[in-house]
């Protein structure tokens, strides 16, 4: 229930300062105006852009659209991955296209450090050109402008050729830095603009699956899954599935590295994998979600498995598209792929954005 939400700020959590709604139509470009980086510090962009041809998105500070911006990516494409480096550039690629056509799906997620003082950076992930069960592309962005003097107060997202289209949705959220006087305590989980924990569980049984249930897709249209698994068995792979839909309706590009190796690979399946482990093993993942019906839903995870004392076996960047765009999402299954796969002390957490 969602009466009562303080429209308030609470120090250190993640706080919603602009919501683009999802009016956007036929425009090229989108300003977010009236910030304050040295004050926020910190803010995180979420980009979910629905586009009228192959195009990028990009992301400029201030109006700034000189050769101020820097970029190191890695991306996978089918099963090639792939390193590049951009200097000089006019702006940073928050969601990068790969030949998408007319009402195509870009996910971008990006963590920027804004005080000044130095140079500015941030860091990026996105799924591209995303359509039905196919997802293009997956990337990985270090980004900096090289700006140190100048507070930022304004962002520009722009279309680099064509336009967005209805049902794109630009969130972006602050860190909450407050230094006064605490003066009282504020009811947990009622804060508007903020993540909200509405699940969280600590299994205290082996189990095969976990159901969240009674959620409401349409209205929360943001999710964020903290999963942390213990082995129940001798090698178990995880995933979810949205209302428990199990036929081969989940479509995906990885980006992955065991060791020394790198790979790409591009398929489609019955669930969203967020995870994998052995008897009494970790893994962990934080998976990003824009779960509001009408266009595919999309998933940006980020894993590692397979965690036995001071070795990580296994760190994946995955782009998950969902092909229902009808149903509203009111349940998320996690399940291990064998029996009692999820162990004694796997921990679930679930976030829902106040929006």
């Amino acid at each position: 229930m969602r009466a009562g939400i303080i429209d308030s700020e609470v120090n250190d959590i993640w706080q919603v300062a602009h919501d683009s709604g999802t009016d956007i139509d036929g425009d090229s470009s989108y300003t977010i105006t009236g910030l304050d980086g040295n004050a926020d510090i910190e803010y995180r962009l979420i980009t979910y852009y629905v586009q009228s041809i192959d195009s990028l998105l990009t992301l400029t500070f201030n109006s700034d659209t000189g050769a101020n911006y820097g970029t190191q990516y890695i991306f996978g494409t089918n099963t090639t991955p792939s390193s590049l480096r951009y200097t000089g550039h006019p702006n940073l690629r928050v969601n990068q296209s790969v030949s998408g056509s007319s009402g195509t799906i870009c996910f971008g997620d990006t963590h920027i450090f804004a005080k000044s003082g130095e140079i500015r950076t941030a860091l990026n992930i996105n799924a591209g050109s995303i359509s039905g069960t196919t997802v293009p592309r997956i990337t990985k962005n270090g980004f900096v402008w090289n700006n140190s003097a100048d507070n930022i107060t304004q962002m520009v997202l722009a279309a680099s050729s064509g336009t967005m289209l209805s049902g794109t949705r630009l969130i972006l959220l602050k860190k909450v830095h407050n230094d006064g006087m605490k003066t009282g305590t504020l009811t947990p989980n009622k804060i508007k603009g903020a993540w909200e924990r509405i699940y969280d569980s600590t299994l205290s049984s082996a189990a095969t699956s976990v159901t969240i249930s009674d959620l409401e897709g349409d209205t929360d249209c943001v999710y964020r899954l903290v999963f942390r698994g213990i082995g129940g068995v001798a090698g178990v792979n995880y995933y979810i599935r949205y209302n428990n839909d199990s036929d081969s309706n989940y479509g995906n590009q990885l980006l992955g590295g065991v060791d020394s190796t790198v790979s790409a690979s591009r398929s489609a399946g019955a669930g969203v994998y967020i995870g994998a482990t052995g008897l009494n093993l970790l893994t962990f993942s934080d998976n990003l979600v824009y779960i509001k019906s009408g266009y595919e839903r999309t998933t940006l995870s980020n894993i590692v498995a397979v965690i036995d004392g001071t070795t990580v076996s296994y760190l994946y960047l995955i782009g998950y598209s969902w092909n229902n765009t009808a149903d509203e999402v009111t349940s998320i299954v996690l399940y291990g792929d064998q029996a009692s796969g999820l162990g004694i002390g796997t921990h679930i957490e679930l976030y829902r954005l106040n929006l």
